[in-house]
């Protein structure tokens, strides 16, 4: 029997989870959550993990959580978790996230501005050394009241806008993902003004990216001349 769940509410060995994860099949569960409960998804992730690497689980547990997360809340979530919190969390959310989904959102009237708010802890904001040791991938940030440039490490990034057309493709549908999981009044509006907020966005590039289509407002032409460049040459 797999021990699963990190605190005796959860149930130490829920049947249908154990079943979902012996057999690969997807369950949807429901619990309660305090903060005292901490590490939680951290054995189901290591019982997946150890059954099925970080990739093979073609199963899918999709857990909900209602209340107050204690620390590191999703913590090692692999491919085919897909947890949410109705609620907060404390420090160190997602804690060695490798795989899966992890949506975080405030109880119904809360009586404040999500966007205003802090509902998770530490390691899921930006510090002031942004970027530091990034390598790969695109990041993009919202810098409404133009505070982003001197937090920036620009010793290994390039910063712009969002010039590329593919950059912006890729921005709008990550926003759209995020308001589909949240239902953000923010990504909302974002959307809504996506002309007034566009140039608000930077775009984080490192030097591994900066050919890309997402990167490289000029990629398409490029493209084009180089492909007219071999045509000429045959």
């Amino acid at each position: 029997m797999f021990y699963l769940l990190e605190a005796p509410l959860f149930t130490l060995s829920n049947l249908q989870i154990a079943d979902a994860i012996e057999n690969e099949k997807e369950v949807s569960k429901a619990f309660q959550i305090y903060n005292v409960d901490r590490a939680v998804c951290g054995r189901v992730a290591g019982v997946i993990a150890k059954k099925y690497g970080d990739t093979g689980f073609a199963g899918q547990l999709n857990i909900t959580f209602n209340g107050s997360a204690g620390q590191s809340f999703g913590c090692f979530l692999t491919p085919g978790m897909n947890i949410r919190l109705v609620g907060e969390a404390n420090d160190y959310v997602g804690k060695g996230m490798a795989g899966g989904e992890l949506v975080v959102v405030p109880v119904d009237k809360t009586g404040f501005v999500p966007e205003d708010a802090t509902i998770v802890g530490n390691t899921c904001l930006a510090g002031r050394n942004v970027a530091a040791g990034m390598t790969g991938g695109l990041a993009y940030i919202l810098d409404e009241d133009d505070t982003l440039v001197p937090k920036v490490n620009k010793e290994i990034v390039k910063m712009q806008r969002v010039n590329a057309p593919a950059g912006q493709m890729q921005l709008k549908g990550l926003i759209e993902a995020y308001v589909d999981k949240t239902g953000s009044e923010k990504g909302i509006a974002i959307l809504r003004e996506w002309e007034a907020y566009l140039p608000l966005f930077w775009q984080l590039v490192p030097p591994s990216e900066e050919d890309s289509p997402e990167a490289c407002a000029e990629f398409e032409r490029v493209l084009a001349k180089q492909a007219t460049t071999q045509l000429s040459a045959k």
